[in-house]
């Protein structure tokens, strides 16, 4: 689990760096998401990543480009937001999951505070 949320804690961050959102969401899944084995998603989220890798690879390659990249060179800038979404909305899951997964912590014990130990009487001395 750790190592998948590595992968898409990179992505995510990819998406929120400088430059144009087309070049950002193919660096981020290139450079970080598409080596995933499908078996290595979880159920909670893998349909959006289905949906992404569908439409990430919904173009043929060509001479000049691989699959990815000429896919997302054809979509509108508002696909390639909702790409990016996915990615963003991925990442937030598999976090709230390992949250789930990890151990409580119990909370520190609390010192008696020394008012509880005030009687009537020290009161009115201070």
């Amino acid at each position: 689990m750790t190592e998948l949320l590595e992968h898409f804690e990179r992505a995510t961050l990819v998406l929120v760096s400088g430059g144009a959102l087309k070049e950002r969401l193919a660096s981020a899944y290139c450079r970080h998401l598409c080596g995933l084995s499908r078996s290595a998603i979880p159920g909670e989220i893998l349909e959006d990543y289905l949906l992404l890798f569908n439409t990430l690879h919904k173009e043929p390659a060509s001479r000049d480009e691989d699959a990815v990249r000429a896919s997302i060179r054809k979509l509108s800038l508002d696909e390639a937001a909702l790409c990016s979404e996915l990615i963003v909305r991925m990442y937030s899951q598999v976090t709230r999951q390992k949250l789930r997964l990890m151990p409580r912590e119990q909370p520190p014990a609390r010192a008696a505070s020394p008012a509880l130990f005030l009687t009537p009487a020290s009161v009115s001395q201070v």
